[in-house]
């Protein structure tokens, strides 16, 4: 699948309006304990109950609102034009990201707008997660997500290419199917966020700026405009070197080392991980299902996907109601999987 980028000047896609009236200099380092910190609060907080002070407190200079089709940021006046080029990136990959989603299952119109915090350097971003009323979902180098409310902070100093640019999309993807893929307070199965997020982020971004998915990335692909600035990549050896990791999976399911496709399949979305190295393996696992389930077989699974997304979309997923719309002998269903790594690679 190919889209072109977008060609409209900057003027044609956002309108930008003040973040508040009184929004002047920088406000003085407001303490993390004035804000509510319990999960369950933070869920139930309307944007401006902490959003707008957290990104003045956090932001030298005025604040201000720029708002497109599918995003909400926050940024400094001064940042307009450093945003633009970024601004206009995002919202190609967000239509390039929705289109794709939607050959697998009818999407509702997005409910509400992604919140992005667009920082200028490091020390303003960790200010900014000082103020976060709680942890984030998941956070790489200059980047930062959270699945409800739906939000992305990162560090515009640390988007160097299209390599960081790939770091960026996976953000965008996590964020964005509260919004466009789940029902309102539906978190959904950790498989499918997390497969779909590294499906999403291995997608090839060519010269001409148009997007190629269901490939896989070489690690010199991936590394090659990585500068001594560059902080996104590290620590994502599945992201930098997708080959080696799909190799080790498969090796992990002809020993049985791997995580049954049922457990997987059962996983939460708020699923706790304790061990680092089991989660990575987890995730190149989710990763290589939903490859599956869009690529395997020339296309001829999607219909099944299709129905099982309707269900988990509604809260109704797991590896049951995978086995009713998908594949009613998940063993066999499993050897295939697997088998299916070999034209990954």
């Amino acid at each position: 699948m190919q889209l072109p980028r977008p060609i409209l000047p900057l003027a044609c896609l956002v309108a930008l309006v003040p973040a508040a009236a009184n929004a002047g200099a920088r406000p003085g380092r407001r303490p993390a304990s004035q804000l509510p910190v319990t999960r369950a609060a933070f869920q139930d907080l309307s944007p401006a109950d902490w959003m707008l002070p957290a990104a003045e407190a956090s932001m030298p200079g005025r604040v201000q609102a720029l708002n497109t089709e599918h995003y909400r940021f926050y940024i400094r006046e001064a940042a307009r034009e450093e945003a633009g080029r970024i601004v206009e990136q995002l919202e190609a990959l967000w239509r390039f990201y929705q289109e794709t989603l939607a050959s697998l299952v009818p999407l509702e119109n997005p409910r509400g707008k992604v919140t992005v915090f667009f920082f200028s350097g490091p020390e303003e971003l960790d200010h900014f997660v000082e103020l976060v009323p709680a942890p984030p979902d998941g956070r790489r180098g200059g980047v930062l997500w959270n699945r409800s409310p739906a939000f992305i902070a990162f560090d515009a100093s640390a988007i160097l290419g299209s390599s960081d640019l790939g770091v960026l999309f996976h953000a965008v993807v996590r964020a964005g199917h509260q919004v466009l893929l789940y029902e309102p307070g539906v978190e959904g199965s950790w498989w499918l966020r997390e497969g779909l997020a590294v499906y999403f982020m291995q997608t090839l971004i060519d010269r001409e700026g148009r997007f190629r998915v269901g490939q896989i990335r070489t690690s010199e692909e991936y590394i090659r405009d990585i500068t001594p600035r560059g902080r996104l990549a590290a620590g994502i050896f599945w992201a930098q070197k997708p080959r080696k990791a799909l190799k080790a999976a498969r090796k992990s399911y002809r020993k049985r080392h791997h995580l049954p496709i049922r457990d997987l399949l059962d996983l939460t979305a708020d699923h706790s991980w304790s061990d680092a190295a089991a989660r990575d393996t987890a995730s190149v696992e989710a990763w290589i299902l939903v490859h599956f389930l869009l690529h395997g077989k020339e296309g001829a699974l999607r219909p099944r996907p299709a129905s099982f997304l309707s269900r988990e979309r509604r809260g109704e997923g797991g590896a049951e109601a995978f086995r009713r719309t998908v594949s009613g002998d998940l063993e066999r269903f499993e050897s295939f999987l697997y088998g299916h790594v070999s034209r990954m690679i």
